[in-house]
């Protein structure tokens, strides 16, 4: 008892320290104008939820009872939601921006729908309101180009490295933040806690989401957008009208899809049940609870260091091209060490997820920066920035089906685990361990799963290094646009 309440306190502390950190953070970076830094705090504020949840759909999935019903053949199809959602809604908001003349109100509309969503999870966590809640996550995710392009259109014009920069943090400190939650939430659960104990406690995480989709709207109602400023922009960027230049955008989204692949086959759910399923080998059922919502932590600390340096630093001394090749090199030895070292020890799992943060920042933060700079000259709807978003839910998609050896070893074990664990509990019977043979088993697949994906990142490499240089032998060039997509040039409060 007072070891939880210990556990408690400790994460309440750091949750008011990162609260202020983040504060402090955010009054201190010289914005525009105070439109920009509420667009800013929105921003941060939509993605909380998303970035909330999404971690424990599968945690919530593997506590809950389908009769004979085997979970873990259930499980893809119930994370797989989260990237489908994304490849129909981000072309969606494109769409309904053009339509509704407006990029404030289609978040208005992504807002309403999960807080749709989200609420049947928090009423009773079941198969169905599990998978629709992923859809209300996979809904606040999609809207992640939605704000890149506004924060350009309005605020930032040519200064697009700027924008690239400056937006990574939003969903960074979001996920900072986040992770800080869910070790709160979890903190409260009981010693032994059964599979309707987690439930009963976690489900409470849906809660925190919704109290943040409210502080959203509320802000959104300050924010305001000039929509006369749509589209404007396009006067600053590179025009998609050549062969070469197709190609490029073809090559820099087969790159998306890996990043995207990799860094939610590394991270995440999946890394999450990983953590405790080597947690449980080495030390016992529940030995880390409390503290692996701070995996996602460690990941973005990672995200930020390698965001900040690329973009205040290295992006000065060295090309594109070599910074992302230094950040596949991170990325490499980080699949390295969570083959060997990270399997025999929690904590050093924990540890080494710094780097695949590092090497996930530097290579989105440069993709982003070639994909923000980028319109199609025949369109006036479709973005650049929708076809890259898209690209990252294949990849999420992807990820989620590659892992049927993972998730079945992974879950399969840990389930019939927790299973075995309940009933020892209930019939005051010696705890059972999980076996050597399901051990094996695990590690042998883990080892699978991380050579496909170092083939992954070899071939994210080669994609981006093709883009790269038939760019640099025929470079874009800006051209003056002879016509404008928006008349309006009312402010929408």
């Amino acid at each position: 008892m007072v070891l939880k309440q210990t556990l408690i306190l400790i994460n309440l502390g750091i949750l008011i320290l990162s609260l202020i950190g983040v504060s402090f953070l955010v009054y201190k970076i010289k914005f525009k104008d105070n439109n920009y830094r509420l667009l800013f705090i929105l921003y941060t504020f939509c993605w909380i939820g998303p970035m909330i949840l999404r971690e424990y759909t599968s945690q919530m999935h593997s506590h809950m009872d389908f009769g004979e019903v085997t979970k873990d053949n259930l499980l893809p199809y119930v994370l797989v939601v989260y990237g489908l959602v994304g490849l129909l809604w981000r072309p969606l908001t494109d769409v309904f921006a053009f339509k509704l003349n407006s990029r404030k109100k289609v978040i208005y509309v992504s807002l309403l729908f999960q807080f749709v969503c989200y609420i049947p999870m928090l009423v009773y966590p079941c198969l169905a309101t599990n998978i629709i809640q992923s859809i209300g996550c996979g809904i606040g995710a999609s809207c992640l180009g939605l704000f890149n392009l506004m924060f350009n259109e309005q605020h930032a014009k040519q200064k697009i490295f700027l924008t690239a920069t400056l937006l990574s943090l939003p969903p960074l400190l979001a996920e900072f933040i986040s992770s800080v939650l869910q070790s709160l939430v979890t903190s409260f659960l009981p010693k032994n806690a059964t599979n309707n104990d987690y439930l009963d406690i976690v489900k409470w995480m849906w809660f925190i989401a919704l109290l943040f989709l409210i502080f959203a709207a509320v802000i959104g109602f300050f924010v305001k957008e000039n929509t006369a400023l749509l589209y404007k922009d396009n006067q600053y960027k590179e025009p998609v009208s050549t062969t070469s230049s197709w190609f490029v955008v073809i090559l820099i989204c087969l790159a998306t899809m890996m990043t995207s692949f990799t860094k939610f086959t590394t991270s995440g759910p999946a890394s999450i049940t990983q953590l405790d399923y080597i947690a449980t080998y080495h030390m016992g059922r529940d030995s880390i609870k409390g503290y692996d919502g701070y995996l996602s932590t460690i990941f973005t600390i990672g995200q930020i260091a390698g965001n900040l340096i690329i973009g205040l630093i290295l992006s000065k001394k060295f090309n594109e091209w070599t910074l992302f090749t230094g950040g596949i090199g991170c990325w490499i030895i980080f699949m390295i060490l969570t083959t060997t070292i990270g399997v025999q020890n929690p904590y050093v799992f924990l540890a080494v997820n710094v780097l695949n943060g590092f090497a996930f920042g530097i290579t989105y933060n440069i993709i982003v920066r070639k994909m923000i700079k980028k319109f199609f000259l025949k369109s006036n709807v479709i973005t650049p920035m929708s076809v890259y978003n898209t690209s990252l839910s294949i990849g999420i998609v992807a990820s989620t089906w590659f892992n049927p050896w993972m998730k079945k070893t992974v879950f399969g074990a840990l389930t019939n685990y927790f299973k075995k664990y309940d009933e020892a509990i209930k019939n005051n019977n010696i705890i059972p361990k999980i076996s050597l043979n399901d051990w094996n088993n695990f590690v042998h697949i883990n080892n699978i799963v991380n050579v496909v994906v170092i083939a992954t990142i070899v071939v994210m490499w080669i994609a981006f290094s093709g883009a790269f240089f038939i760019e640099k032998k025929y470079p874009p060039k800006l051209i003056k646009l002879k016509h404008q997509y928006q008349s309006s040039s009312d402010m929408d409060d």
